[in-house]
């Protein structure tokens, strides 16, 4: 059995999760701290600077390389002498993967959310062109220099991006958190509704949760993706009521794995039994106006922090 705390880090291996929130883009409130390159605890930080909503820092420990931003780790690359394969961000949780086999057609993706790029990466070894929307200049820069992405990226609000841009996909994933906290903006029925016009036809919306099965976040957010779009599956990383990465499909056509993906997902280690039903219930539907979501979550934010600070203190490899 696993626990919350080495479930954590199976999410946060495969997570680029950073603040493509809906604040405004503002300039950070000082001069971007120099790069430091020092010991803390069994981490090596590689460099720091300010970023829009706290410190953001390059970690490194035994070959791996990390981002966190305000304590959070955003993206964990693990030391790998072949560098990313297909199939590692399903061993670490990060179900996004699913969206080629959801749709083997897809040839491009949205991301909100960049982090150190990591499914920009896993992406183009499918073939998909990716567009990363991402609203702190200094993540991109930081994820270019250390983490190598090198795809398209937008410094721009996530939610203004889907409301203003005329560009459609074939995927959108949206992985953005502002530290632990989950941006309410980017999980409202008119942002679904957003994002469902900036997708094609058969289109699939993947959505990255930290949290619990039957949590009233996450069954409020899975009703309101219900409200908007007709078809639905979820997938979960851990087991029972732990904290764990949590990812939610949505989509206007039916979200079937054909024969081949099967068989391909199972040689990938993936075997099915990570889908579950969500039980939205009465639930209640996210709005611009009504939201509530940072509430609802609250403790899985606090929670999702504290593990974080464990692995800052003792990693699990």
């Amino acid at each position: 059995m696993r626990s919350a705390f080495s479930v954590l880090f199976a999410a946060v291996l495969a997570a680029a999760v950073f603040a493509a929130c809906s604040a405004p883009v503002a300039e950070p409130a000082g001069p971007p701290a120099p790069p430091v390159e020092e010991d803390e605890g069994p981490w090596r930080v590689v460099e720091a600077s300010d970023g829009l909503f706290g410190r953001l820092e390059v970690l490194e420990h035994r070959g791996s390389l990390a981002l966190a931003a305000d304590g959070v780790f955003q993206t964990v690359f693990p030391a790998s002498p072949i560098g990313i394969p297909k199939g590692m961000l399903l061993r670490g949780g990060d179900h996004a993967e699913l969206v080629p086999y959801f749709r083997p057609s897809a040839r491009t993706a949205l991301l909100i959310g960049l982090g150190g790029g990591l499914e920009a990466r896993c992406f183009a070894l499918h073939g998909i062109e990716v567009t990363a929307v991402e609203i702190d200049p200094e993540v991109v820069r930081l994820a270019r220099k250390h983490f190598a992405v090198s795809c398209e990226t937008v410094v721009a609000d996530g939610r203004a991006f889907l409301d203003g841009d005329p560009r459609r996909f074939d995927a959108i994933v949206l992985d953005a958190f502002a530290g632990a906290d989950l941006p309410e903006k980017l999980f409202t029925r008119e942002a679904f509704e957003a994002a469902e016009r900036r997708l094609e036809p058969d289109g699939v919306l993947a959505v990255h949760l930290i949290g619990r099965p039957g949590h009233p976040a996450l069954r409020a957010v899975a009703r309101t993706l219900a409200a908007v779009f007709p078809h639905a599956a979820a997938t979960r990383a851990g087991i029972a009521g732990e904290l764990q990465a949590i990812w939610l499909f949505s989509s206007a056509a039916p979200l079937d794995l054909g024969p081949a993906a099967r068989l391909e997902l199972d040689r990938l280690g993936f075997e099915g039994r990570e889908f579950f039903a969500v039980d939205a219930g009465a639930s209640p539907v996210l709005t611009d106006a009504r939201s509530g979501l940072a509430d609802l979550a609250r403790d899985i934010a606090e929670e999702h922090r504290r593990l974080s600070i464990q692995i800052r203190r003792n990693p699990p490899w």
